[in-house]
């Protein structure tokens, strides 16, 4: 298979070695290493060597880069709550870390577009008491204030809770059938209709 190169990927919560995360989020694995392994090969045969993939955040959870070391192309890491290593622990296996946070000052932009790892403080901004979870998510959404969000918002964490919902965009494995998301499609998914919020947990 001829891979095309140069290609942009998102893709956000592999949460490679986390054996819980398959009953929290109900992935169609039997063991963390099944899990590790699938989400290698799937990654691999989305992504090139000279591609560039966005990762934000929850990329491996414990100490144990190994997997991340074995992934196609350039990585760039927005860390999320789970990635708790010092950022050159990444960059000594090649990963690429993102230092903007997730304030509005300092928050990382990608072509007009604002990229974070969990979308809860961008919401904040239109509606003071969104917390992070599908609760919250709904109430905001009843509202009516999230496509108020401007510049539209990538964000990852949120798992199954969603993958579209006013100006989100969520780009986790979960919702986008475990590979990174090309940067084309994640925008077109802006026009999708809003997701129904799942209660599954953030982990």
């Amino acid at each position: 298979m001829t891979i095309p190169h140069d290609r942009v990927f998102f893709t956000s919560d592999l949460h490679f070695n986390h054996q819980n995360l398959i009953k929290f989020c109900g992935r169609p694995f039997h063991t963390a290493g099944e899990m590790n392994e699938k989400l290698i090969k799937w990654f691999n045969e989305a992504v090139g060597p000279s591609d560039t993939v966005y990762v934000l955040g929850d990329l491996v959870v414990g100490s144990d880069l190994s997997c991340a070391a074995r992934l196609n192309g350039r990585k760039l890491l927005l860390m999320g709550n789970h990635d708790t290593l010092p950022p050159e622990a990444y960059e000594d296996i090649g990963i690429e870390v993102i230092r903007e946070n997730e304030s509005p000052a300092k928050r990382f932009m990608y072509e007009g577009f604002q990229i974070v790892h969990s979308p809860a403080p961008v919401m904040r901004e239109v509606f003071p008491a969104v917390s992070d979870g599908p609760d919250s998510y709904r109430a905001a959404q009843r509202k009516g204030v999230l496509n108020k969000v401007s510049p539209p918002c990538v964000c990852g964490h949120v798992h199954r809770n969603f993958r579209k919902l006013g100006n989100f965009v969520n780009v986790s494995v979960d919702v986008w059938d475990y590979r990174p998301a090309l940067w084309e499609a994640v925008r077109e998914a802006f026009q999708e209709p809003d997701s129904s919020v799942f209660c599954t947990p953030n982990h």
